[in-house]
């Protein structure tokens, strides 16, 4: 989602008659965000569950629709711990992310054979690789570092699959905001940023009332969002000094954040009498520089972010031949703006932050797109049938029932994927999608 554009104080152009010149500098302002919540790694953990591969796809579709644009990585901790303990923690996540997108896995072998707190790699974490990767059960798991590199190169590559299912591989010199300039920690593209920057800060009851309790589970659930990895992406013609980068190593001390810290830091980061969120109150992230970077963004804020990809089409039945290049603008209403062109299958990438009103213009005309519609699974009858009603083959939304309606759109949907309408059995006796109709409508808006 490309953050707003705002205008900064007048810039001071004289009168020259020699050889002087006046310097404008790029601002750093996102073009888009992606972001890995919590569920996608291990408790307390730096390793990547195999279901983060949603996640990295998306973030590659993001890629897609800003090309050339430059990635940096900001790993984030939950305000529970020592600042210090979360800062290594934060950093090894944004590492481990940084570490699968560019295939280094000797990174990785530092994490596995370098734990830091109860962030230990071990055998459940190689038998869950190995098993994701469709290995038998009696599979020996590697036991030394050489062993462990091509286990390590091979669920890398199944993780950072596009949604086209095909595998993707960034270049540190070329697609992340430092350009490779610092080989040795990576500075300017992956940064930890410890607990300084929470989405969400508890009321000052809800903090008395987890201190008191001997079990942490819902503190440590409504925290979740707290721990994450932003993805921000910046403009191609970005160039960053990195001598004055004012983030420290990703598994550096936290004196250098503290540096870029609001004078206010402090009551920043405790609890208020009500519970406070970035999105409503704003004044959660401790950091001045990521608070300038990520606020605008919806990456930035406590909602939810849902990811999906809208297909414009002309007529009912044109699965996978969508009006490309067709000029468009995007209006998170009091946030942003985004404006470009549907890509050459007819599709606009579109990132929802849960709580925010997203409008899209096309065509002249205006809609207001909610996110929030949940989809029964494409084997049950309401699923079929708002599916049908999302490709525009019937109306909506669903009744749940057989009607004339459905009957005309399920033979339609048939002749339009090549099916015979007269051929097997589309509905079953007990009223539910047949195997195959539920498997193309599946492949055409998921499961």
């Amino acid at each position: 989602m490309a953050a707003e554009q705002r205008l900064g104080a007048p810039v001071l152009v004289p009168p020259l008659s020699g050889s002087e010149r006046t310097t404008i500098r790029e601002r750093l302002v996102p073009l888009a965000c992606w972001r890995m919540d919590d569920i996608r790694f291990g408790f307390a953990s730096s390793f990547i569950n195999p279901d983060a591969a949603d996640e990295f796809a998306r973030l590659q579709a993001v890629r897609k629709d800003n090309p050339g644009a430059l990635l940096s990585l900001f790993g984030q901790a939950d305000p529970t711990g020592d600042d210090e303990t979360n800062k290594v923690l934060s950093g090894r996540r944004a590492l481990s992310v940084f570490a699968a997108l560019v295939r280094r896995t000797d990174i990785w072998e530092q994490l596995f054979s370098k734990p830091v707190g109860k962030d230990r790699w071990g055998d459940p974490e190689l038998q869950t690789m190995s098993t994701a990767l469709g290995r038998p059960a009696a599979t020996p798991l590697p036991k030394n570092a050489g062993e462990r590199a091509p286990l390590f190169s091979a669920y890398m590559g199944l993780l950072c699959t596009g949604l086209d299912g095909r595998g993707f591989a960034l270049d540190p010199s070329a697609d992340f905001l430092g350009k490779g300039g610092d080989t040795s920690t990576h500075r300017g593209g992956v940064q930890g940023c410890s607990e300084f920057n929470p989405v969400l800060i508890f009321s000052q009851a809800e903090t008395a009332a987890n201190a008191a309790s001997k079990d942490t589970t819902l503190r440590d659930q409504d925290n979740a969002p707290n721990r994450r990895v932003v993805g921000l992406l910046f403009p191609a013609s970005i160039e960053i000094d990195l001598r004055r980068w004012p983030c420290p190593a990703a598994l550096a001390g936290t004196a250098a954040c503290r540096k870029r810290f609001f004078s206010d830091a402090a009551r920043r980061r405790q609890p208020a009498a009500e519970r406070r969120t970035a999105s409503t109150s704003g004044d959660t992230f401790a950091c001045r520089f990521f608070d300038r970077l990520a606020s605008a963004t919806p990456c930035g804020g406590s909602g939810k972010v849902t990811v999906t990809r809208l297909m414009l089409q002309s007529v009912p039945g044109a699965t996978g031949k969508g009006i490309a290049d067709v000029p468009f603008t995007l209006h998170v209403v009091g946030r942003s703006e985004r404006t470009g062109r549907t890509g050459p299958d007819g599709s606009i990438l579109i990132t929802f932050e849960e709580g925010t009103t997203t409008l899209l213009e096309i065509f002249g005309t205006t809609y207001h797109l909610d996110p929030g519609i949940p989809i029964p699974a494409a084997t049950t009858l309401d699923g079929a049938q708002l599916r049908l009603a999302l490709l525009g083959y019937m109306p909506g939304p669903s009744t749940g029932a057989v009607t004339p309606a459905f009957d005309r759109a399920i033979l339609q949907y048939q002749a339009d994927q090549g099916l015979d309408p007269d051929g097997d059995q589309v509905i079953t006796a007990t009223n539910q999608p047949s195997a195959e109709l539920s498997k193309r409508l599946a492949a055409d808006l998921g499961s």
